[in-house]
């Protein structure tokens, strides 16, 4: 796998590795165990690629991977890069309002679906989804903490 992720490296650095190139690569290295090594690509193709219209998505998915390793506040940081570079991407805002939610900050996270909920641009199904997921959690989280008035609203 070493040498997976070194070709994948030198292929970031000269801007010669598509997201979808990316997204192939760090998910061998995932399925093989590799995850210190998915991780640190994903660092490296952000800081060489920043300018790449799918950065979004990169650190969406590299947000998603630092939360599922536990490394929340990294994770955070992470998925406030995506929201800055999309503010409509609603996946971005429900995994960052997740992260808010595990460190304990459900103010945050109760900020972060509302934000998810509006910034919905248009009706699809998958919209749809995004926005019942983020009101679900909202009330779910507010119920939880015993404000039922607003999680009703």
């Amino acid at each position: 796998m070493a040498d997976v992720f070194s070709s994948a490296v030198k292929k970031s650095i000269a801007h010669e590795l598509d997201a979808t190139a990316l997204l192939t690569t760090v998910e061998q290295l995932s399925r093989n165990g590799e995850h210190s090594l998915m991780l640190e690509l994903y660092k490296i193709w952000l800081r060489t690629n920043s300018g790449n219209a799918m950065a979004y998505a990169i650190w969406f998915n590299y947000g998603t991977a630092l939360s599922n390793a536990g490394q929340l506040d990294v994770a955070k940081e992470a998925l406030t890069e995506s929201v800055k570079c999309n503010p409509v991407f609603a996946p971005a805002y429900i995994n960052l309002a997740s992260v808010y939610e595990k460190l304990g900050q459900t103010d945050q996270a109760v900020q972060h679906w509302t934000q998810a909920a509006g910034c919905i641009p248009g009706i699809n199904p998958e919209n749809i989804l995004h926005k019942t997921t983020a009101l679900k959690q909202i009330g779910r989280v507010l119920e939880g903490v015993r404000q039922e008035a607003a999680a009703e609203q």
